[in-house]
């Protein structure tokens, strides 16, 4: 996963960290629920088969369709699973 290119929040596309159900309950928009993602990430979760999860420290795990699993941060991304 290649997440060294920074794009601006409002250069991002805002997407529902669970995805939005429209007969769910109210508040599905509430900003906690969203995350801003660069169009390549959000093509990636949306179609790619990857999911990722915000921590309770504002940094992100991301998940790939293999089980492979990074923590985004701030200050770099690293990998979480081993690699054979």
């Amino acid at each position: 996963m290649i997440l060294r290119r920074r794009c601006p929040s409002q250069d991002c596309d805002i997407d529902h960290i669970v995805p939005y159900d429209e007969d769910g309950p109210p508040g599905q928009t509430n900003p906690d629920a969203l995350a801003p993602l660069c169009r390549s990430h959000h093509l990636l979760k949306t179609h790619g088969d990857w999911r990722y999860q915000r921590n309770r420290d504002g940094t992100y795990t991301w998940t790939n369709q293999h089980g492979r699993t990074w923590l985004v941060t701030p200050f770099g991304t690293v990998e979480l699973t081993d690699t054979p």
